[in-house]
């Protein structure tokens, strides 16, 4: 059968459901997808398949936030570990500065 053979099926189908079936509006409204689809060579994805898709999609994004809060949070608590350090090293330089200021007194 010819992509013509093909779409002409459809449409038939689609004439011979009619407005008042379920299916009928519903294929009318997508014959253009089909069109281009099968003029484009595209075979079109089973839903099961668009659903299993795009569920890995969603997995594989929730992976890659996950990561970035990973390092987020590993990046933060050097930060804050440097901090601290740096904090540390005032204070001692402050109590040694204090100490040479009591000695002066």
């Amino acid at each position: 059968m010819t992509k013509d053979q093909e779409l002409q099926t459809v449409r038939d189908a689609i004439d011979k459901l009619g407005n008042n079936s379920y299916l009928g509006p519903f294929l009318r409204e997508q014959m253009p997808f089909f069109e281009s689809a099968l003029r484009s060579d595209m075979l079109p994805t089973p839903l099961s398949e668009a659903h299993k898709l795009a569920d890995e999609v969603v997995m594989e994004a929730r992976k890659t936030a996950q990561n970035m809060v990973e390092n987020a949070m590993r990046e933060a608590n050097s930060i804050i570990e440097k901090a601290r350090q740096e904090r540390e090293m005032i204070r001692e330089q402050l109590r040694f500065k204090i100490a040479k200021i009591q000695e002066m007194i």
